[in-house]
C-alpha cells in the first residue's frame, strides 16, 4: 500500500468521543489500529462522500485477525475498511467503560 496519511484518530478517549475528519484525495483504504484498557466500547468507522454538511454513515470494517466483517468495531486489534469513492472519514467512539480506548489509522492506495 502506498501510504498517503497517518492519523491518530483517537488518543486515550475514556468516553464517548469523536475524531476529527481526515479529507480524502485518492486514498482508497484505511488500516486502522484499535488499543486501550477499556473493557468494553463500541467504536464506528465513520465516511461520507460528499463536502459540506454532508451525512456520514458507518462503513464495514473487517477484522484482520479473523476476517469478521461488521459496522461495529468492539475489541482492540487491527481493522480495514474501503474509502474508495468517500470525501471524507473519522472515528465515532459511543461508549467506553473501564479503561481508554486509542485508534490510529493510515490511508492510502
Amino acid at each position: 500500500m502506498n501510504i498517503r496519511q497517518d492519523k491518530l484518530f483517537l488518543d486515550g478517549a475514556s468516553a464517548a468521543a469523536e475524531s476529527k475528519a481526515a479529507l480524502l484525495e485518492n486514498e482508497s483504504v484505511l488500516t486502522l489500529e484499535v488499543t486501550g484498557t477499556a473493557t468494553e466500547f463500541t467504536l464506528k468507522v465513520m465516511g461520507t462522500a460528499a463536502d459540506g454538511q454532508a451525512q456520514w454513515v458507518p462503513l464495514a470494517t473487517i477484522n484482520l485477525t479473523d476476517f469478521s466483517v461488521s459496522d461495529t468495531i468492539s475489541k482492540t486489534g487491527i481493522y480495514s475498511a474501503a474509502l474508495d469513492g468517500l470525501r471524507g472519514v473519522k472515528l465515532a467512539l459511543e461508549s467506553a467503560a473501564g479503561g481508554t480506548v486509542s485508534a490510529y489509522g493510515r490511508m492510502g492506495e
